[in-house]
């Protein structure tokens, strides 16, 4: 009975030095740990980096052509009496059907062009805040 309840023990204390190690202190003058800290803690830089690639998603987005449209419908529904009164149910109703493709005339390139500059200040900005976050942490 004894060597039952050593054995769950035994695996327990086997795993515990795994899962309990503690990572080697860091050099405070590595600049290179430092950033990469930075680049994944920082909530400005975490913030910043979704916005660039929120950016970069609305820029490949702006490249994209829409996608036709299918429309159907079936209107005036006889309901009660006809009128003429001697119209069958199939002479009564409407039917359509119909293909639509939107084309933008002039507004495809400033969008793009828009697009390309949102992602290119989403990039700088980054790019701004990571010396400003390195020296204050510094």
């Amino acid at each position: 009975m004894t060597t039952l309840c050593l054995l769950p023990a035994l695996f327990i204390s086997l795993d515990a030095p795994a899962s309990a190690a503690i990572s080697a202190p860091t050099d405070p003058f590595d600049e290179r740990a430092l950033a990469a800290e930075l680049w994944s803690h920082s909530p400005d830089l975490i913030l910043s980096r979704q916005a660039v690639i929120e950016a970069e998603a609305v820029r490949e987005h702006s490249y994209v052509l829409p996608n036709p449209t299918l429309a159907a419908a079936w209107g005036t529904v006889p309901i009660g009496r006809r009128n003429p009164p001697n119209a069958s149910f199939g002479e009564v109703p409407n039917y359509v059907v119909g293909v639509s493709e939107m084309i933008e005339l002039g507004k495809r390139g400033p969008r793009q062009a828009s697009a390309e500059a949102a992602s290119k200040v989403a990039a700088l900005t980054v790019g701004g805040y990571l010396p400003s976050e390195f020296f204050r942490a510094a």
